[in-house]
């Protein structure tokens, strides 16, 4: 697949509805990574290389690659959305952060709310985070 065409061919826009962001996922309908791997991502065969499809998608929208260092990351937490309204570009540490704070993230949110982290996550860290998403949008 080498064209935008081809990549949102392969989308249905009328997904589940987040009542959060208040627009409705864009489900990637081609490949995804099995279940059994826990994830469930779109995966997409782009330009030569394999990608999960949400990076994908918000690198159309954006005109730009993500930059080196930083994911792509879900504000939906729908693994296979890839409406680029609900994805974010940040570092690991910010998405185990946001997962956290949503209270998904098993033994990552267990390692920062042990330590004391939640007071940094509810001041510095959840202002970096937010400042993230703004620049995203």
């Amino acid at each position: 697949m080498n064209t935008a065409a081809e990549f949102w061919a392969l989308v249905n826009k009328d997904g589940p509805y987040s009542k959060r962001l208040k627009s409705n996922c864009w489900e990637w309908t081609g490949a995804r990574c099995p279940i059994t791997w826990g994830d469930n991502y779109g995966r997409v065969y782009w330009k030569g290389r394999g990608y999960n499809a949400h990076r994908i998608a918000w690198e159309i929208e954006h005109g730009v690659a993500v930059p080196a260092g930083l994911d792509a990351c879900h504000a939906c937490d729908n693994p296979p959305c890839v409406n680029p309204a609900h994805v974010w570009i940040g570092t690991r540490q910010h998405n185990a952060i946001d997962r956290a704070l949503k209270g998904r993230g098993g033994r990552v949110r267990d390692h920062y709310f042990e330590r004391g982290v939640d007071r940094a996550i509810e001041g510095k860290r959840a202002g970096n985070l937010r400042s993230i998403h703004e620049e995203a949008a």
